[in-house]
């Protein structure tokens, strides 16, 4: 039945696999709710796609795409004061700082989609058959 090829079948492994990797991200958080949907889409995927180049080339956008949701979710990350200082707030203010630094997050997920994305383009135009 793997009978899809192109690039549904890549954004459909990229799908399944971004979930796999959210869920691992996650895992201490949503991540335990995330698994069902996870395991169910990649079952499905795995069943009705092309298994190569799609599902490694859709691993790369899927766990890219889990970098940029984790860059965006910590997209206000601010570095906290260091112990010790003392820190004025006027009525009404409050002090919130830490998270994580998206940065990274953003530049790993950039690099990933990105080859994934040129992989896949560069590998449709050396095998026509697989850009349908």
């Amino acid at each position: 039945m793997r009978d899809r090829t192109g690039w549904r079948s890549l954004f459909a492994w990229a799908l399944a696999l971004g979930l796999a990797a959210l869920t691992v991200i996650a895992a201490a958080s949503i991540g335990v709710f995330v698994l069902p949907v996870a395991a169910v889409a990649f079952v499905l995927v795995a069943r009705w796609n092309h298994v190569w180049p799609e599902s490694v080339l859709g691993g790369f956008l899927g766990v890219g795409a889990g970098c940029f949701f984790v860059a965006y979710r910590n997209r206000a990350y601010a570095t906290c004061p260091p112990a010790g200082m003392p820190i004025t707030l006027n009525v009404g203010e409050r002090l919130t700082c830490g998270g994580f630094d998206p940065t990274p997050w953003l530049a790993i997920g950039a690099l990933l989609v990105l080859v994934g994305l040129v992989t896949y383009v560069a590998y449709s135009y050396r095998d026509p058959r697989s850009a349908s």
